[in-house]
């Protein structure tokens, strides 16, 4: 690779990343006047934090292949420690980015006549978030089935979501976390 092709893809990558910290941390300048408005607001926040999941997923799918590889666990039904605290770390950094992506699109007002569905939306999303912090806290006391309950009241909660808004337009905001 030439000094010149590595200052180019450097440069293309401080550009993206400084899209997806826009993307992230733009507040709007005035409330949506209509609908599609304050999709254009919104779905941009959802999908920056879609593309934070992934990546966090990706991290965690890593490191736990890598862990596995050099301590294969015989018993799948009961995870060792190390891998319990990889997985609470992995969740931990999914709830944060849930909560930020929740707090910035709160911070959007709703085009009038949208408040409520809007409304209804923000408090299932954070209604999701709130169940998820509690599994994470079951797995942190070593409860794996009470975890699994919680964990999947959550993805009900976070479906549960998208009725309100399905009719919006959204491209990234109206489907439900990939990897809650």
């Amino acid at each position: 690779m030439t000094g010149v092709t590595r200052r180019r893809n450097k440069i293309a990558l401080g550009l993206g990343l400084a899209l997806i910290a826009t993307a992230l941390f733009a507040t709007p300048a005035s409330a949506a006047t209509t609908r599609a408005e304050y999709v254009g607001q919104a779905d941009p926040i959802c999908q920056a934090q879609q593309l934070q999941d992934r990546a966090t997923f990706r991290a965690y799918k890593k490191s736990i292949k890598r862990y596995l590889k050099h301590h294969p666990n015989p018993d799948p039904d009961r995870p060792s420690k190390t891998v319990l605290r990889m997985a609470m770390r992995y969740y931990d950094r999914v709830l944060a980015i849930h909560r930020r992506a929740d707090s910035e699109l709160s911070s959007i007002s709703p085009a009038p006549g949208d408040e409520g569905a809007t409304a209804e939306w923000l408090q299932l999303r954070g209604a999701s978030a709130d169940l998820l912090e509690r599994a994470i806290r079951a797995v942190r006391h070593n409860k794996i089935k009470p975890f699994i309950r919680l964990y999947l009241k959550s993805i009900r909660r976070s479906l549960q979501a998208e009725v309100p808004i399905r009719d919006f337009g959204f491209r990234y905001c109206s489907s439900p976390p990939d990897v809650l």
